[in-house]
């Protein structure tokens, strides 16, 4: 297990599909799941997409208040 920013909301994910990935490193994050790394250009635009939807603050944040 380990801990993603996403853009600001931190949760905790399953690192067992990325076992070699570092602190640092971008992933794509599928249902608690680190499935695919990505490089950080990819992560930053991915990001602000998901910020102009509104999808960080509301579904995600959301789903995980104690985190």
């Amino acid at each position: 297990m380990g801990r993603a920013d996403f853009g600001g909301v931190v949760a905790e994910v399953c690192l067992e599909y990325l076992p070699e990935i570092q602190i640092g490193e971008y992933a794509i994050v599928h249902v608690g799941f680190a499935i695919s790394r990505i490089n950080e250009s990819e992560a930053l635009r991915t990001l602000a997409q998901f910020r102009e939807l509104g999808i960080l603050e509301t579904d995600f944040a959301e789903r995980n208040p104690s985190v």
